[in-house]
């Protein structure tokens, strides 16, 4: 149930009918703040940013200390900048951000960020005292081999040709079944040995998978997120060449993904081995770029090959005009410095058109596929430019 919060009757009522009329249950509200029961059955708020007496902020602030709280859709008349600042409000207060819209707009484009899966709020979270029994579960896992590791495929932008793949956990645990893998980097946090062997075998399954797409004539990297704890042990690029040899693979083979946060505060350890992976051939990616914390201006000092857009700024740059010309910017700075980008998120045929016109050179997003296991891609791997210039047309 949808309950839209907007203080001009006539296009609440509009707004209403249209959803009705699109199959959504929905029903309307003045700017008057509400109690939490009368907020009971409501998974979605559409709040209008500026109403007399209390505003969408007043609304925020108030239902934010409610128990169950609705995602949050924003709506307002204001230029992007006001609705900009007013979601990053809503995300600070934990509220599950599902888009924002600028009067006017169509009911269909309401329906379509209902439908959207945001996936950047954690669902079913574990509780902390459950986390040593997830935590076993995993070293099972990891111990018979059964740790699931799945792949996202990379595409080239201009081709839309096979482009490598990022290894992600696939978000399954044998003996518990589905587990969201941030659940799963939650409860393995606490334990910096079970994340060095979780890591590895991630770097397992993933050097495997390379192989096999090599084998199949298929070019391209395989990109692994690798915390802090394990690029800084000392015996930490031995292991990562050992690894390689034995599946045959090239160090240009392997992408080292590693967050801003750990990196620009990296310690020496961490550098030195930058440094000497650089040395050695193996690519370094910059993940999560665009988050808020970003810190651009670092790049000048480590040896990344690689820059990965965080998805929110691309679903921001579908809106928002000054978005656009961030991701644009960054486009063309990472061109200056070597550096290739891809931009992660792309879920809609336009988001490559965009890409294409700034220039990016990698996409990864559901648009090609989700995360899914090595078989799987090494089928549909071959078809991408195909499928891609069938939906062109």
């Amino acid at each position: 149930m949808i309950l839209i919060v907007e203080d001009d009757l006539h296009f609440g009522v509009e707004l209403l009918e249209a959803l009705q009329r699109l199959g959504i249950e929905a029903q309307t509200s003045g700017p008057a703040l509400p109690q939490p029961e009368q907020l009971r059955g409501i998974d979605t708020i559409l709040l209008d940013l500026a109403m007399p007496d209390n505003d969408g902020l007043d609304w925020l602030r108030h239902i934010s200390n409610f128990a169950s709280k609705p995602a949050i859709i924003m709506m307002s008349g204001f230029g992007e900048d006001v609705l900009s600042t007013a979601c990053s409000a809503a995300e600070e207060l934990g509220f599950e951000l599902k888009g924002a819209l600028t009067k006017p707009f169509d009911a269909t484009q309401v329906k379509q960020l209902l439908r959207a899966d945001t996936r950047l709020t954690i669902h079913g979270k574990v509780l902390p005292e459950d986390f040593e029994a997830l935590r076993l579960a995993i070293h099972d896992d990891i111990v018979s081999g059964n740790l699931n590791v799945a792949f996202q495929p990379k595409v080239s932008v201009e081709g839309r040709a096979f482009a490598g793949a990022e290894a992600l956990l696939g978000g399954w645990i044998s003996s518990m079944g589905p587990k969201s893998p941030e659940i799963i980097v939650e409860a393995v946090n606490a334990d910096p040995r079970l994340m060095r062997d979780m890591t590895w075998e991630i770097f397992e399954q993933s050097a495997q998978a390379c192989s096999m797409w090599k084998s199949a004539r298929l070019s391209g990297a395989v990109s692994v997120n690798v915390p802090a704890c394990v690029i800084s042990q000392p015996d930490f690029i031995c292991k990562l060449d050992d690894l390689r040899a034995r599946y045959v693979l090239d160090a240009r083979d392997i992408t080292l993904e590693m967050t801003e946060n750990y990196v620009y505060h990296a310690s020496e350890p961490i550098l030195t081995n930058l440094a000497r992976l650089r040395m050695l051939g193996y690519g370094l990616a910059l993940d999560d770029v665009g988050q808020r914390n970003s810190g651009l201006v670092q790049l000048a000092l480590l040896p990344v090959t690689e820059l990965k857009v965080d998805m929110r700024l691309l679903a921001d740059a579908r809106t928002w005009r000054k978005a656009r010309s961030i991701l644009a910017s960054m486009s063309s700075m990472a061109r200056s410095m070597d550096i290739k980008i891809t931009v992660e998120g792309v879920e809609q045929k336009k988001d490559m058109l965009l890409l294409s016109l700034i220039g990016a050179d990698y996409a990864q997003g559901f648009l090609f596929s989700r995360k899914i296991p090595i078989g799987e891609l090494l089928t549909i791997a071959p078809l991408l430019p195909t499928k891609m210039s069938t939906e062109r047309h």
